[in-house]
């Protein structure tokens, strides 16, 4: 997962939370994590941190990633 700031000021990468999901072709999810990342995201910078989704990839349809 990588996170790019595209403002002139550091953010606290605890600050900057994420949710990753897995969703089968009926609609239905199959596996989530969230987490944050380590570290400042500087100016312009970017951050990147790695997160398992464990589920059957074979029934997934779609991921969906949202920050928070």
């Amino acid at each position: 997962m990588t996170a790019r700031n595209a403002c002139p000021f550091p953010f606290d990468g605890g600050r900057v939370g994420f949710r990753i999901s897995a969703t089968s072709p009926d609609g239905f999810e199959l596996a989530s994590t969230v987490g944050r990342f380590p570290g400042e995201l500087p100016p312009y910078g970017t951050a990147e941190t790695k997160a398992d989704l464990l589920c059957d990839a074979t029934r997934v349809a779609r991921y969906g990633v949202a920050l928070h």
